[in-house]
């Protein structure tokens, strides 16, 4: 390693402060030979003498000038001391000269020799120093160029401003980047302009003040064309001394290729959760009516549209209905002509219709201009089911100020999510077909059952209508109005399977043959269960021969295990079996009807729903007389069966006659 300047001088100066009383005392040395050993000098005389040539050599020219005087006066002292050996005498003449005359010039030639070391080492150190400040010089000058090549050719942005935001200067990676035609122009704005939102720039500064550095700071910058550009920005405040901020320094990167991967990650992620979610929406759906409904809302709010219409092809392909339609344009439910519509293009060409603004165009055949002007973008994708194109969606939006085009993303987007509910649909079309024959299959068989006895061919109709009225008394709400409708017209179902020799007997039941009746509500829960959407239904049909005490049949519920619907058609059905008439007797009048009722209220009934009935019958809210054209005998004439019997006219019937109890009825947990 090379030595510097001043280490060299300092050398120099060493090797002259050592090399000076060397000399010295070589040179004493010599004179002692040359006088033969006759200068018998005291020893503190010549360590006086030592110290004085040395004092010379340490201080200079100007003090060797001084140790000469010395030197003299030292001299002068032992010439006139008698006994000294430099006493002057005739014998020891040559001796005295030698000493007055070597001693000073000594110490001045040692002097002289210092200061010419002195003199010599300066020049030496600055011959060296201008060397190497060339060569310091020089090599700042090419890592000025690198750093210079650097700062212009590295791919990021750099920058430096003052703490107010006066740009000082910048890289062309950075002018690039906010599209500035030169570094003039951005020195002569304000970095407080580049940002579109203020309050982003207030919180990098809080950063900077508080931390003195700030890395990996995400926003917008707004370029001098006006467009907007995402960067991520790392910067240092540069302070004094004191600690008084003086400017910043700053590296920026476009990361706009990243925010719109990023983006499209995060919307690919949303979309899936979009399908994900309607589809399991779809899956619990309970017809297909609802599916269109959420189909279109769905739609809307994923794309954000203001106005969404599924319409649907009908049989003869001539016209369009619209299954579902939210917003300003069309109702639901309406039907407008397939020729010289939008739809009868995409439903021809299978592929999307996609405009930026429709209004500009000429309004359909179909479509009234007033309405009409209000759109602007618009979106019209074929809804397939399976191979077959059965409909359209189409989604638009308002023709207002800067208002959003659909884009390629989002057609792709509507198209797939509309693959996925046209299968949906038609599974659930085929599921409703198949509900819809088995539903009408059970309707057959429960008029099959009518038909099979005369006497109560209208039986559930007239029951319907007691169990309707009876429910809407007790404040039920409309969807338990229409499962205990239901329920009464079906509650009898299972009888289906009761051989007719049994069901049309006149005469009482054995054991045997009652074992066989009191299978029906099972047998009609079993019949109903599978059909959706009437599984409370099928809960009533189970139910209703079920006793408020527990004494029922076929589980043996008590009290309010029982489901409510099933204790209002125990009590109609009861009431319908007493005024009603049978093979074997004839009907007896309300009132007398709702004296047994009353009477088995807290044993067979539920006393709140009794209560509730009478009313209905006071009030004449339904015909609560016999069949028309079959007046009621006399009370007096009319005779029960036999007490404990079971007869034709309570086969099945919710009777307010006690019955026995089966111990293991079919059908029971």
């Amino acid at each position: 390693m090379r030595s510097t300047p001043d280490e060299r001088t300092f050398g120099m100066r060493s090797w002259a402060y050592i090399g000076g009383p060397l000399l010295a005392c070589g040179a004493i040395g010599v004179i002692e030979r040359l006088s033969h050993g006759v200068l018998p000098i005291p020893a503190p005389a010549t360590i006086l003498l030592l110290l004085v040539v040395l004092s010379g050599v340490v201080g200079g020219f100007g003090s060797g000038l001084l140790t000469a005087v010395i030197a003299w006066l030292y001299v002068a002292y032992f010439f006139s001391t008698p006994g000294h050996p430099l006493h002057y005498t005739t014998d020891n003449l040559r001796q005295v000269l030698v000493w007055a005359v070597t001693m000073p010039t000594t110490v001045m030639v040692v002097a002289l020799l210092k200061r010419r070391a002195d003199l010599a080492l300066p020049r030496r150190a600055s011959r060296q120093s201008d060397a190497e400040r060339r060569q310091l010089l020089e090599e700042n000058s090419v890592l000025s160029q690198r750093y210079r090549s650097l700062f212009q050719g590295i791919p990021v942005g750099l920058y430096r401003s003052t703490p107010t935001g006066t740009l000082l200067d910048a890289n062309p990676a950075f002018l690039r980047l906010l599209h500035c035609p030169d570094l003039q122009t951005l020195t002569t704005s304000n970095a407080a302009a580049l940002y579109p939102d203020p309050h982003v720039r207030t919180r990098w500064m809080a950063t900077l003040q508080s931390e003195g550095v700030i890395t990996d700071f995400e926003c917008q910058l707004r370029r001098y064309d006006g467009t907007l550009v995402w960067v991520r920005a790392s910067a240092r405040l540069v302070r004094d001394a004191d600690g008084n901020p003086l400017y910043l320094e700053g590296a920026t990167i476009d990361i706009a290729a990243h925010k719109a991967t990023e983006e499209g990650l995060q919307k690919r992620t949303a979309e899936l959760e979009a399908f994900s979610h309607v589809g399991r929406q779809l899956r619990e759906a309970r017809g297909v009516e609802e599916m269109y409904v959420l189909l279109v809302d769905h739609a809307m709010h994923l794309l954000g549209a203001d106005h969404g219409t599924l319409a649907l092809l009908s049989e003869d392909r001539r016209s369009l209905r619209r299954a579902h339609a939210s917003g300003f344009l069309g109702e639901p439910g309406s039907v407008f002509p397939a020729a010289g519509s939008l739809s009868e293009t995409v439903v021809e060409t299978g592929q999307p219709f996609v405009a930026a603004d429709l209004a500009s165009g000429a309004p359909p055949t179909w479509q009234g201009p007033p309405r009409f002007r209000e759109l602007g973008p618009i979106l019209i994708v074929p809804v397939r089911s399976e191979r077959d194109i059965i409909g359209t969606l189409c989604l638009a939006r308002k023709r207002v100020a800067e208002v959003q085009h659909f884009t390629d993303a989002d057609m792709h987007f509507l198209t797939t999510l509309v693959e996925m509910a046209g299968t949906a649909i038609r599974r659930a079309r085929l599921h409703d077909g198949l509900e819809h024959a088995y539903f009408q299959t059970v309707l057959a068989l429960a008029q099959t059952v009518d038909a099979r006895d005369s006497y109560t061919r209208s039986h559930s109709d007239e029951l319907a209508r007691w169990v309707e009225a009876l429910t809407r008394r007790m404040g039920r709400g409309e969807e338990e109005v229409r499962d205990s409708r239901w329920g009464a017209l079906l509650h009898d179902i299972g009888k289906i399977a009761v051989p007719d020799e049994i069901l049309r007997k006149e005469g009482p039941l054995t054991d045997e043959e009652w074992a066989v009746m009191s299978t029906h509500p099972v047998i009609g829960e079993e019949i109903l269960r599978f059909v959706d959407g009437m599984q409370r239904v099928a809960t009533i049909v189970r139910n209703h021969q079920e006793r408020w005490d527990g004494t029922g049949y076929p589980d043996g519920l008590r009290g309010e295990e029982i489901p409510l619907p099933a204790r209002i058609l125990a009590v109609a059905d009861a009431f319908g079996a007493i005024v009603n008439h049978r093979p074997y007797r004839q009907g007896r009048p309300s009132d007398e009807a709702i004296a047994e009722i009353r009477k088995g209220a807290g044993t067979q009934f539920d006393p709140a729903v009794v209560e509730a009935f009478c009313q209905v019958v006071a009030d004449h809210e339904v015909e609560a007389d016999v069949l028309p054209g079959q007046a009621p005998q006399p009370a007096a004439v009319i005779t029960g069966p036999p007490a404990g019997a079971r007869t034709g006219w309570d086969r099945g019937a919710a009777s307010p006659l006690p019955r026995p109890r089966l111990d293991n009825p079919p059908g029971a947990p």
